[in-house]
């Protein structure tokens, strides 16, 4: 695994939510967690911090720059509810650098443990307190889940980078896993005709989350818009194969160079015909032995620089709780 990230990475591992004592403040302050990790609220994100643009609290809402969920964990501001009916909802804007792109967080449905999740490029327009902001180029993950539905002791990671690259992780203490991912990573080796260069991925799995059989799938985890922003797509991750195997180094191989595990980086690619090809690559995730297991750190002596997560490295400065 290489030392020298493609990006500067800022970490916030093992941070446990504000109250997790029943499922309903769990979920609440999971989500309040997302804001406040984006916004530099919690977790000494001190750069690449995202903006909110507006929000509802489920008594007041609107798109007028005021971040009704506090910069204090209140779970009373956090409020879910059908769509039409008052409820909370938060929009927040990336870094220039990054796009800018939008995502919108709208706990609607009757579920405490699913959400949806809405990004655009283009900024939203209109939202009240009974219902959220709409942009023109949105792709929303509808009742997405969150966490498996029962208070725990749930640990939450954040790592977000310089540009406002944000990965969003948790995992239930005793699973031996991570089951939950929210990225939003603007790629590297796009085409220069592509003006829509950050894809999404969003999944809770009960059996851990980034799998190369889950990160390839047709469940339309991936998601995004074409080249010109026209159509949503569902890019998929290819495989690497060695032989007839759909395969990545299954083994616990070490790296002759430099001593430490091996790993290959990842592309998305857009199966759709109008832009049938590998539209970019993901900064600083990379491929790892399969036999290795959730949380296992490289070096395995010496400074954690990065932990396993499902079949993938990603970045992290120390052990994860798991």
């Amino acid at each position: 695994m290489s030392t020298v990230y493609e990006r500067t990475w800022q970490f916030d591992i093992n941070r446990a939510p504000s109250d997790g004592s029943t499922n309903l403040l769990l979920s609440k302050s999971q989500l309040w967690y997302w804001k406040a990790f984006l916004v530099g609220d919690q977790g000494g994100a001190g750069i690449g911090l995202w903006t909110v643009l507006g929000s509802s609290d489920g008594a007041t809402g609107a798109l007028d720059a005021t971040d009704r969920w506090g910069a204090v964990f209140d779970g009373s501001k956090i409020v879910r509810a059908t769509a039409g009916v008052a409820h909370s909802w938060i929009t927040l804007k990336s870094t220039d650098a990054l796009g800018p792109y939008y995502l919108t967080i709208d706990w609607v449905g009757t579920a405490d443990n699913k959400t949806d999740l809405v990004f655009s490029k283009v900024a939203p327009t209109g939202g009240s307190v009974t219902n959220r902001p709409t942009a023109t180029d949105e792709w929303t993950y509808v009742d997405q889940q969150f966490n498996n539905g029962t208070s725990g002791s749930v640990f939450l990671h954040g790592l977000m980078t310089v540009t406002g690259d944000v990965l969003l992780l948790h995992s239930l203490t005793g699973s031996s896993l991570f089951s939950f991912v929210l990225l939003f990573q603007r790629l590297s080796d796009t085409k220069s005709v592509d003006n829509y260069r950050a894809f999404s991925h969003v999944d809770y799995d009960v059996a851990g989350i980034f799998s190369r059989a889950g990160l390839n799938n047709t469940a339309g985890l991936w998601k995004g818009r074409n080249f010109a922003g026209s159509a949503a797509v569902d890019p998929r991750v290819p495989h690497y194969t060695i032989g007839a195997a759909t395969v990545v180094m299954d083994d616990m191989s070490i790296d002759a160079t430099d001593a430490k595990y091996d790993d290959l980086p990842m592309y998305l690619y857009v199966p759709d015909a109008s832009q049938k090809s590998l539209r970019g690559r993901l900064a600083d995730l990379r491929w790892c032995p399969s036999s290795l297991t959730h949380g296992t750190v490289d070096p395995a002596v010496g400074s954690p620089e990065a932990m396993v997560v499902g079949e993938v490295w990603v970045p992290s400065d120390t052990s994860p709780t798991l």
